[in-house]
C-alpha cells in the first residue's frame, strides 16, 4: 500500500496505537473480480475507523486497473457489515466492503474483513497471568473475537489449550460467519457454558456490549493493539 501520509495520520503524535498494525486490503482479488466481471466501476466501502485509510487504497488500486475503470470511495457512515452504502452498490459493477465478514452473501459485494498482522500469544500470556482463572480451578473459558483477527482464532485455541483450559466456542447465528465471532450488535457466539470469557481484540466497544449482553460472564480483554488487558465493568 502507499506509503505517503494522510491528513489524520496519527504517527509521530503522541496518539498512535502501540502497534503498527497492517491489513490485507486483498487488492490482488478486487482486481480479478473486475477483470472477470468486465467490470467498468468499482464502489469501495470503509468503517468509520478505517476511512482515513480509504484514499491511500483507493489509489492504489487505480494503479492495478485499467484506465477506463473509475474506482470510487464511499463517503456514508458504515458501522457494520449491515450498514451497507445500497445507493452506491446499486451503481457500481463491482462493491467491495472493507472491514466484516459476510451477513449475507451476494454475488455483487466483495467482503474484505482486513486480516490483521498483529500477534496474539503475548497478550494472551498477559490475560493468564493478571486475569484469567487458573485452569486447575475452572478450566472453561469462553473465546471470542472480531473479523480481523478470524485469522488467529485457531491459534488462540490451541494457545489456551496447551494451558490446560477447556476452550468453548460456537457460531451464534446466521448473521456470524465464523465460529466464536462477536459483532457490535451480536453476541451471540459468547453463550456458551463458561463463567469466563477470553475476548481477544482491538477496543471495548465489542467487549463493553458482551458483558452487557451476559452479565452472569466475566469478560477479559486481551487488546493485542494497544498491548492492554482489562475486565469489561
Amino acid at each position: 500500500m502507499s506509503q505517503e501520509r494522510t491528513e489524520g495520520d496519527l504517527r509521530n503524535t503522541g496518539l498512535s496505537l502501540k502497534h503498527d498494525r497492517e491489513w490485507d486490503y486483498e487488492i490482488d482479488r478486487i482486481v480479478e473480480a473486475v477483470e472477470e466481471r468486465d467490470a467498468e466501476t468499482v464502489g469501495l466501502q470503509f468503517p468509520e475507523g478505517l476511512k482515513r485509510r480509504g484514499p491511500a487504497v483507493t489509489d492504489d488500486l487505480r494503479q492495478e486497473l485499467p484506465d477506463n475503470v473509475q474506482v470510487m470511495m464511499s463517503g456514508q457512515p458504515c458501522y457494520g457489515a449491515c450498514d451497507l452504502d445500497t445507493y452506491m452498490m446499486r451503481r457500481t459493477d463491482v462493491f467491495v466492503h472493507f472491514g466484516h465478514s459476510p451477513m449475507k452473501e451476494s454475488d455483487k459485494i466483495i467482503y474484505v474483513p482486513l486480516f490483521s498482522n498483529v500477534e496474539v500469544t503475548p497478550i494472551m500470556e498477559q490475560a493468564f497471568d493478571e486475569e484469567l482463572s487458573d485452569p486447575e480451578a475452572d478450566p472453561d473459558v469462553g473465546l471470542v473475537t472480531t473479523a480481523q483477527h478470524m485469522n488467529k482464532f485457531g491459534e488462540m485455541r490451541e494457545w489456551l489449550e496447551e494451558r490446560g483450559y477447556t476452550v468453548h466456542t460456537q457460531r451464534g447465528d446466521e448473521r456470524l460467519t465464523h465460529e466464536g465471532q462477536v459483532l457490535g450488535c451480536n453476541y451471540a457466539s459468547a453463550d456458551v457454558d463458561a463463567d469466563q470469557i477470553l475476548y481477544v481484540g482491538g477496543g471495548k466497544f465489542h467487549p463493553l456490549g458482551l458483558a452487557m449482553e451476559h452479565p452472569e460472564k466475566n469478560v477479559v480483554i486481551a487488546d493485542p493493539v494497544n498491548n492492554a488487558v482489562t475486565v469489561a465493568d
